[in-house]
């Protein structure tokens, strides 16, 4: 269970913000950043448990990863035959976050990329927004247990996406209904043209449902709950970090 969103800030820098949800007992250990050059080059939080991570972010890029719960009973029926058991144990999938901030060049991102077809995961969304060129572009790499897809995702300047074990279409039509009723409330007032900061995206990422804990952004439900969220404002030169978490 997880959410992502994207919003392009009046002063043209992109806001990236994502709630982790997991078990209660897991933890997040140190977030770890890369200095390259006397600069910070890349940023993630860190799983202690795996070592792995579900976000991450560099110069003119932001990763995210969620876990596609929807998918949990096709991938748990497809690998009740025998034939198609993984010949090697699922590999962690926050490990990917980790072998992209490494990568140091385009083309070395795209193979990194193209060659997790040929390894063995549980299924996963992995967004790539790519703001290092002429045009904001985010692709999301999708394995759903049975087959990869790799797609351009069509948007102007929002993006809502989310993921959940437990009564997901209910949980993603609740998040996006909140998402768009607050772009809504930034649009029609006076000060609309200073656009959505920083501030009231956290505030929704911080959004409980009071009916059904379990669907507000900031979910909670028994052995799990939101965990961290994390909110990168990046363009193609710069990014900032700011770490809510372990909650």
């Amino acid at each position: 269970m997880c959410t992502l969103t994207i919003i392009e800030r009046a002063d043209k820098r992109w806001l990236i913000t994502m709630n982790r949800d997991e078990a209660l007992e897991r933890i997040e250990g140190e977030p770890v950043a890369t200095i390259k050059n006397n600069q910070l080059h890349s940023w993630r939080p860190v799983d202690q448990q795996a070592g792995g991570s579900w976000f991450g972010v560099t110069q003119g890029y932001a990763l995210a990863l969620l876990n596609r719960y929807q998918d949990t009973d096709v991938f748990n029926t497809r690998i009740k035959n025998i034939e198609d058991i993984p010949q090697k144990p699922l590999e962690s999938r926050g490990r990917l976050i980790e072998e992209l901030l490494a990568c140091p060049d385009t083309a070395a991102f795209d193979r990194t990329v193209k060659g997790f077809e040929n390894r063995h995961f549980a299924p996963f969304d992995l967004f790539i927004f790519n703001v290092a060129g002429v045009k904001p572009e985010l692709n999301c790499l999708t394995w759903t247990g049975l087959e990869w897809r790799y797609e351009q995702k069509t948007f102007v300047d929002r993006f809502c996406y989310t993921s959940s074990s437990v009564d997901y279409d209910e949980a993603k039509a609740y998040r996006i209904n909140i998402f768009k009723a607050l772009l809504y409330d930034i649009n029609t007032m006076p000060t609309h043209s200073q656009g959505i900061d920083a501030k009231a995206m956290l505030q929704l990422h911080q959004t409980r449902c009071a009916h059904n804990p379990s669907l507000g952004f900031n979910m909670l439900r028994p052995g799990r709950h939101t965990k961290s969220i994390c909110q990168a404002s990046l363009s193609a030169s710069h990014f900032d970090i700011d770490y809510y978490g372990p909650a």
